[in-house]
């Protein structure tokens, strides 16, 4: 995922220019974490921090953001946590420009599919469908399930042992053969998980599926 997220950083950033300070709050520590440690040959004429009340290299607080803001110096990328960024850091949020979450895993969804073969990422796009359909009301598949699962799909022999990231039923084989089993995994979570059959025991539910 690291390197998804940091491509998606790049262009979303573009070129930098001095005085320049963009943020994002959407990350958890442990993504920013990773950003900060891999950045090296990224994000060319940025200075990349984390901002929260961590000691590890790379983080500093939120008032030492504010200087860099007041400061205009070189362009800088902050990578927010807001648990931990502390109060003051209004002034930037209102100023500097923001990298939504939406734009920044939308990006990286894109550069993780771009790097699969097309069967591979039709078959990434309707597993999507079909988890956003399991369950009487329509699921929201986040962004960040989304690029957990594309990056599983680039490290799997078989493309359907990442279908749990999304709530899917794993199923085994190509992945043509893959997107021909997608109905029966979401029959099996359906029936098996979904609170429509919470009236039936454990057994009842694995007899429906006719086994």
């Amino acid at each position: 995922m690291t390197e998804h997220l940091l491509k998606a950083l790049t262009g979303l950033l573009g070129a930098p220019q001095q005085g320049t300070v963009a943020y994002t709050r959407c990350l958890s520590g442990e993504e920013i974490d990773a950003l900060l440690k891999n950045a090296e040959g990224h994000l060319d004429g940025w200075q990349v921090v984390g901002v929260g009340a961590r000691p590890e290299v790379g983080w500093i607080t939120g008032d030492k953001a504010v200087e860099i803001r007041e400061d205009k110096g070189r362009a800088c990328c902050l990578l927010v946590l807001p648990s931990e960024a502390g109060a003051g850091m209004d002034g930037i949020y209102n100023a500097a420009r923001e990298i939504s979450e939406r734009d920044m895993f939308t990006s990286a969804v894109q550069h993780a599919r771009s790097r699969l073969d097309s069967d591979t990422a039709a078959f990434g796009s309707e597993a999507i469908k079909r988890a956003q359909r399991v369950g009487s009301k329509r699921r929201k598949i986040t962004g960040r399930q989304q690029l957990a699962f594309y990056s599983q799909l680039a490290s799997q022999d078989e493309p359907g042992a990442a279908l749990p990231v999304l709530g899917l039923w794993p199923v085994a084989g190509s992945a043509n053969e893959a997107t021909q089993k997608l109905a029966h995994s979401s029959v099996l979570v359906d029936r098996l998980f979904q609170p429509g059959g919470a009236a039936q025991t454990p057994g009842m539910r694995v007899s429906s599926l006719s086994l």
